[in-house]
């Protein structure tokens, strides 16, 4: 039996789904995850909210590491911090790309071209996400058995790399601060790979560090490639 968040019971190595029952499995995560997000979009309060948000932030400052472990153990209860943060990170890539495309010249060559860049910059982190997760998910699934505690665990480790995006907006406005922008990028995006790290391990309750590792070098090895092959399409994450 599974519990909340997806972490592995005593029985689950030999339970093991076959392919097959994955796949329906994933589907029917999917659409959960859909009707949820539904949910808080349509019952969300902006105000409490943010207020939650606040002080979630205040203690990944305090605490990245240990407050990313503690979500990895009860990820179900941070999905709603999840969605604030990843429509955050979406905005601040759409409003980055639009800023930066919007003092172009507009003809009707270029007109579908840039609408494409916009749009494939808008919707590059959820993809992202989603691209990370299903890797992750597949190379750790005889220790997490459900998709949705992966996804959680990697919107929350990305929070440096959503303010990395919050950054990128300022070199539209003032070209020169792009000196000072990009080193501090390089760091948070060190950050969040580092915070994924620690958070997966939590995840799959992996104590053997040199085992994980390995896994985890596999995992950024095939994420990094495909961002290589997707950057062909013009699909970046």
């Amino acid at each position: 039996m599974n519990d909340l968040d997806g972490n592995k019971t005593a029985n689950n190595q030999s339970t093991q789904a076959p392919g097959p029952i994955i796949t329906d499995e994933l589907k029917k995560e999917a659409a959960e995850s859909v009707n949820q997000v539904k949910e808080i979009i349509k019952n969300v309060d902006i105000k409490e909210e943010a207020k939650n948000t606040q002080g979630f932030f205040k203690d990944m400052i305090a605490n990245p590491i240990g407050k990313i472990k503690a979500i990895s153990g009860n990820s179900a209860e941070f999905f709603r911090v999840c969605v604030v943060i990843l429509a955050i990170w979406v905005a601040a890539e759409f409003l980055r790309t639009f800023l930066r495309y919007i003092g172009n010249s507009w003809t009707f060559g270029n007109m579908f071209s840039n609408m494409f860049s916009i749009v494939m910059s808008t919707i590059s982190p959820a993809a992202g996400v989603l691209v990370m997760s299903a890797i992750a998910y597949f190379l750790l699934k005889n220790k997490v058995n459900r998709i949705t505690p992966v996804v959680v665990v990697i919107i929350i480790a990305n929070i440096p790399r959503a303010v990395s995006s919050v950054l990128g907006i300022l070199p539209v406005f003032a070209p020169g601060s792009i000196s000072i922008v990009s080193p501090i990028n390089a760091f948070l995006y060190a950050m969040s790979v580092i915070l994924v790290y620690f958070g997966l391990k939590a995840l799959a309750e992996e104590h053997d560090d040199e085992l994980f590792f390995k896994k985890y070098v596999v995992i950024q090895g095939a994420y990094f490639a495909a961002r290589f092959i997707l950057g062909f399409l013009n699909i970046y994450i």
